[in-house]
């Protein structure tokens, strides 16, 4: 029987930005950043939920190669420290696919580091009898996001936990 885990992958590149506004954020005292956070348009006000987190072009990343999989969320929702996408397992129960972007203390740059977590959420049933349906599709999942990864030259895979 197949067993689902948690999974993470930390990764370094620079194809995800955090906001078009992000090279004005560098230097800027509290009440700059504030005045800042409230001039943005709707669409980027919500990648200023944490200084230390922007991660919209990310999951906008994973969620379009998931659906190309077969395997679209049914939510995209953010978080106080990270984006969540939700898939619905057709065997019941949930996958949580959490999105984060970090600041690396030995990174040459700010903004390159980034985290995709995958986090199983079974139901009642998957987890009383270790359904093997469930497994396989938390499965298909982690290798969708190992094979986005790896297929793209531009994004370097630092570890996975």
């Amino acid at each position: 029987m197949t067993r689902s885990r948690a999974i993470s992958f930390e990764i370094e590149t620079t194809l995800f930005r955090r906001t078009k506004g992000e090279a004005r954020i560098k230097g800027m005292d509290a009440a700059q950043l504030d005045a800042h956070r409230n001039n943005l348009p709707a669409d980027e006000r919500d990648d200023y939920l944490d200084d230390g987190v922007y991660a919209k072009e990310l999951t906008a990343w994973v969620a379009s190669g998931l659906r190309q999989a077969g395997l679209p969320p049914v939510e995209n929702s953010n978080e106080q420290f990270f984006r969540l996408l939700v898939l619905a397992a057709p065997s019941g129960g949930m996958v949580h696919i959490i999105c984060g972007t970090m600041d690396q203390p030995d990174a040459k740059e700010d903004g390159n580091g980034h985290l995709i977590g995958i986090d199983p959420k079974p139901n009642l049933l998957a987890r009383i009898f270790n359904n093997s349906a469930y497994g396989a599709f938390c499965e298909k999942v982690t290798e969708t996001i190992n094979r986005m990864i790896a297929s793209n030259h531009e994004i370097k895979l630092v570890r996975k936990l």
